[in-house]
């Protein structure tokens, strides 16, 4: 290709000249600029030029005859880059080339001792057109350096039946690059549309970087051909049309919410009106009935032919859509003229939150949203309910009016203590928090209770109201021992979870509890102390993998259900009563627990209650991973490793009534 060349000359320099200094030239092509004179010479600067009303389309897919890693085929894909000159006369294509071209790089040198071989490539285009030329981009011409012959390439067409159509051989040249081949159509055949091209070449060292196949823009011969007698081709429609010549006016055109500006008064054959919606309003074109599309651009031009116009236009208030709690929080709405512009919609406060503000308005603005709103819906808690056994502490909490976040305080009355609190600390007071629901934090008090009397005296006292506070637990002694001042074997439980004494033994509990015996399997007792009143024996099991424990009398240790959790004994006592509590009988061992709870693995023989369900590892909602991995691997996650604990995620809407008994 020839290069652009301008001469700029500025007024100081020509002194310059005179005096033998040469002039200042400026070197237009490739500075990245696309001058009008350069459009139809620069590839650099301006791309491949394409004239006007034709379509230029470049490959979408390809396939080559020679290819691997270093030179794939879909390089050619798309439109070359600009930055590639067309070089002439190589040696070989080792820097770079295959980046952004494509060329028979498994082809082994030297040159001159290359067989005569073809090579080539066939570019796919995703669209099929009637073509009016193909162009072939270069990267290199395929000579050789010291060879003084060009290079040619044959060319074919592929057409949607896959019928070949030959375009002949081309003598390759940079200067002529791209190389531009016109398609000859005969009219004494029908016209096809083309979907590939077939390059076919013999030199190794040809670089092609792209294919495209160029088509009439706005006109398809095959359509063309298609047209009957009383037909004529629309470029307008890109279809064949009734032709009539006396041509029909067409009727008024009358667009509501719109303004039109048209070409003539008349509404002749190929008069043109530009419809505008007005502001609020949106395009909606149709075709022959059928919603083309909705657009909120400014304008369309619709025109008149054989008597009527090639669309119906119609302008649409713009829809704003039903208001949610994104524009008014807490609020419910209702919109009785509709959504469109210039509807009002008013809200309402759902209960319990207040309306703050005078206007519970919003309008369907021009730009499809909802005006700003000049009031709110604040959220605010009524009084807060009574707790039963607290006194209200603080007295604004009587009214009606909180806000979020706002907090009211508790005392428990004597006797009672907030659940949760640990016995010796027994706290009383308490707050709750207004919530961003309208509602309160709950918040309870439980009775105070004290522990339970020494276990030596269990089975010999009774009490008033169990353990809790104010009630009284008593052991009657025989006569005699009032008589000596020891009647009084009565004690409280005070307000501040304390007995108010404690009990001694009376006169006639006196003497020792026989040897346990008949243990259950696997239990074995210690009894350092003997066996007197108040001695203590400690439980073992001669499995040191399993735990002493105490079960219910419907239940064995082979059918111990996963919700059950049992409770774990260390040791029993003998009471003054001269039994063992609790009794030997009731004492089981069971599999203890393994050592690798909350691990991330669900372990089967510590998914039960007793084991706390292996710390969570067997629930994707508990597992710190929120995956369950079962151990071993071939735990059933439907069976032994399935998500048991009742307390997990997964449970909260099944029905738990089976698991209240642990």
């Amino acid at each position: 290709m020839g290069e652009a060349l301008a001469l700029y000359i500025p007024s100081q320099e020509i002194t310059a000249t005179t005096q033998d200094e040469p002039s200042r030239c400026y070197f237009h092509d490739g500075d990245g600029v696309c001058e009008e004179f350069e459009q139809k010479t620069s590839i650099k600067d301006c791309g491949v030029y394409t004239p006007q009303g034709f379509l230029d389309q470049w490959a979408s897919n390809a396939s080559v005859s020679h290819q691997d890693q270093q030179c794939p085929g879909w390089v050619i894909i798309g439109q070359p880059a600009a930055s590639q000159v067309c070089r002439t006369k190589v040696i070989d294509l080792s820097e770079g080339i295959s980046q952004h071209a494509w060329y028979p790089c498994t082809i082994s040198y030297p040159y001159s001792q290359l067989t005569q071989t073809t090579f080539w490539l066939r570019a796919y285009f995703s669209q099929p057109m009637v073509a009016a030329a193909v162009i072939v981009h270069l990267v290199t011409d395929g000579t050789y350096y010291g060879d003084q012959k060009q290079e040619t390439i044959s060319v074919q067409l592929l057409d949607t039946k896959e019928q070949s159509h030959d375009l002949g051989l081309h003598v390759l040249s940079c200067r002529n690059n791209p190389l531009i081949i016109p398609v000859v159509h005969d009219l004494s055949q029908p016209f096809y549309h083309s979907q590939a091209v077939r390059v076919s070449f013999s030199s190794p060292l040809l670089a092609i970087s792209g294919v495209a196949l160029r088509s009439f823009d706005g006109f398809d011969p095959v359509t063309l051909s298609s047209c009957q007698r009383g037909e004529t081709y629309s470029s307008a429609e890109q279809s064949c049309v009734h032709f009539a010549c006396e041509a029909t006016d067409c009727p008024e055109l009358a667009v509501e919410n719109a303004s039109l500006n048209c070409s003539s008064s008349d509404r002749y054959h190929g008069a043109q009106c530009t419809v505008s919606c007005r502001t609020g309003y949106v395009l909606q074109i149709r075709r022959d009935d059928e919603l083309i599309k909705s657009q909120t651009g400014p304008s369309v031009t619709v025109t008149c032919t054989e008597g009527k116009w090639n669309k119906q236009v119609a302008c649409e208030p713009v829809d704003c859509g039903v208001p949610d709690q994104h524009h008014v929080y807490a609020a419910s709405f209702s919109c009785l003229e509709g959504t469109t512009f210039g509807s009002k919609c008013s809200f309402q406060c759902r209960h319990p939150a207040q309306l703050k503000g005078n206007n519970s308005l919003l309008t369907c603005m021009e730009d499809g949203l909802w005006s700003f709103p000049e009031a709110l819906c604040e959220l605010m808690c009524l009084a807060p309910p009574p707790v039963p056994n607290a006194d209200l502490q603080t007295a604004r909490c009587r009214e009606n009016k909180h806000k979020v976040g706002s907090f009211c305080k508790y005392k428990c009355k004597p006797g009672y203590h907030v659940p949760g609190a640990s016995r010796k600390s027994k706290k009383r007071a308490f707050k709750t928090q207004c919530t961003q629901d309208g509602s309160w934090q709950e918040g309870a008090c439980v009775p105070v209770t004290c522990d339970p009397p020494p276990p030596k005296f269990h089975g010999l006292y009774q009490c008033t109201d169990g353990f809790q506070f104010n009630s009284e637990c008593r052991i009657r002694c025989e006569d005699s021992d009032a008589t000596q001042g020891r009647g009084s074997n009565v004690i409280h439980c005070r307000k501040d979870g304390t007995w108010s004494g404690s009990f001694h033994l009376c006169r006639e509990m006196q003497g020792q509890c026989s040897a346990p015996n008949q243990l259950n399997s696997n239990l074995k007792l210690q009894c350092p102390e003997g066996h007197a009143i108040g001695s203590e024996c400690a439980t073992s099991c001669l499995d040191h993998n399993s735990e002493p424990i105490i079960l219910p009398t419907n239940v064995t240790v082979r059918d111990i259900p996963h919700w059950l959790n049992p409770t774990r004994v260390q040791r029993v006592v003998c009471t003054a009563g001269l039994k063992w509590y609790p009794h030997p009988a009731v004492i089981h061992c069971v599999k203890g627990c393994e050592p690798f709870m909350g691990d991330n693995y669900c372990d089967a023989i510590n998914n039960r209650a007793f084991c706390n369900y292996d710390g969570g590892d067997c629930c994707t909602s508990t597992v710190k991973t929120k995956k369950v991995t079962p151990f071993p691997m071939s735990c059933d996650l439907q069976g032994d490793c399935a998500c048991r604990d009742p307390q997990a995620r997964e449970h909260s809407r099944k029905d738990l009534r089976g698991y209240s008994h642990g």
